[in-house]
């Protein structure tokens, strides 16, 4: 059997997408059950040889679309020919945007989060409780359209349990057909590593002397109320304890600007870099609006890092055993918070016991046999 998947993710591996798809490539390529080939709109270096073995398509995004628009290229690459010439059993789409059903193969789709669909209703546009700053007419497009476009999938795969809880109450899809399969934790950040003396003395930070951020800077990330209420801490507590911010976009260009005396924005940093930061740092701080799963969240904790996460969305679900919980939109509470886990970090960090469980419960390998598995089940339908 031969499975098709978009692996236009791939060309962003700074994403949290791009990762899930790099790492549940590296266990498809032991399948001795399946024919796999990827489809690209274009392809690097770096992706290609992270792909060794695999089938390569690449339907530049002229082929299919009139339009310059590279984010269309998901919906309507199964119109070229070059896709059709596949004759594919089954395609998989790593995140949810649906493609044009040009044969008779099957069709899974990865809902990593359902966050447009959540936030893009009037009551909470106007509530000021709404993760977006600036909105875009494909936005609105996408929450007119998911609904229907969905019921296209033979099978739903969701990252969690909350997700799939939102795509059968928001986009009413059957729960039968939706499969919870959870992201895995990297091995990466599971252990240890050398260098921290270096990389903190690089960005003049001293070992547990420093409240860390590392993610995404797109509003609903929620930054802005991070840092109010950063502000508000005492003084001598912030000298003691500047926050740090790893990350690029929205939030970094508004708040950088203002140049705030112990915020440091420090940008992009390598994958050894993040790891030491999250262990050197006194704690770990992840105020999103909405997330689907929130990879950070482990990645920290797994360092032995005391973290505190937002007590929305996926958190309480994946974080509610270690981390200590705020309320997002009260910046009095995420004060309250960054006060106690500064002073306490103890009471908010991962035991060995509990580690071990979430590496046995959110694993790579576990998530791709688990698709694997998905794609004979759909197969013999």
């Amino acid at each position: 059997m031969k499975i098709g998947i978009n692996a236009s993710l791939l060309n962003d591996l700074k994403s949290g997408r791009g990762v899930f798809l790099k790492n549940l490539l590296s266990y498809f390529s032991k399948s001795n059950e399946f024919k796999f080939v990827l489809f690209f709109p274009f392809i690097n270096n770096e992706v290609k040889n992270l792909t060794k073995g695999y089938k390569k398509i690449v339907i530049p995004n002229g082929e299919v679309s009139r339009s310059n628009n590279i984010s269309k290229w998901d919906s309507v690459f199964t119109k070229s020919e070059s896709f059709k010439k596949q004759k594919i059993d089954l395609l998989f789409q790593p995140y949810f945007k649906i493609p044009k059903k040009t044969g008779k193969w099957k069709l899974v789709v990865t809902v990593h989060d359902l966050i447009n669909q959540e936030y893009l209703g009037f009551r909470k546009f106007c509530s000021g409780n709404f993760p977006y700053k600036l909105l875009s007419i494909g936005m609105f497009k996408d929450y007119l359209r998911n609904p229907s476009l969905i019921k296209k999938a033979d099978k739903v795969a969701v990252v969690s349990d909350y997700v799939g809880n939102c795509a059968a109450k928001i986009l009413k899809y059957p729960k039968k057909n939706i499969e919870v399969i959870h992201n895995g934790t990297d091995p990466f950040y599971q252990k240890k590593h050398k260098g921290i003396k270096d990389v903190l003395k690089k960005i003049s930070l001293r070992k547990n002397k420093f409240l860390f951020y590392a993610g995404g800077m797109v509003y609903r990330k929620n930054i802005g109320r991070l840092v109010k209420a950063y502000l508000k801490l005492p003084e001598e507590i912030k000298k003691k304890y500047p926050l740090v911010l790893a990350g690029k976009g929205f939030w970094e260009d508004k708040l950088k600007a203002k140049n705030y005396e112990n915020v440091h924005f420090i940008g992009y940093v390598s994958e050894k870099e993040l790891a030491v930061l999250y262990s050197g740092a006194r704690a770990f701080v992840y105020p999103s609006i909405a997330e689907g799963f929130g990879l950070p969240v482990f990645e920290a904790a797994f360092q032995g890092t005391a973290v505190a996460v937002s007590g929305r969305s996926v958190h309480p679900e994946i974080a509610g055993d270690f981390a200590l919980m705020f309320d997002p939109f009260n910046v009095k509470d995420i004060n309250k918070k960054l006060y106690e886990i500064l002073n306490h970090p103890g009471r908010s960090r991962l035991t060995d016991k509990l580690k071990k469980e979430i590496m046995k419960k959110y694993s790579w390998k576990k998530a791709a046999d688990m698709y694997l598995k998905l794609f004979k089940e759909v197969l013999r339908k």
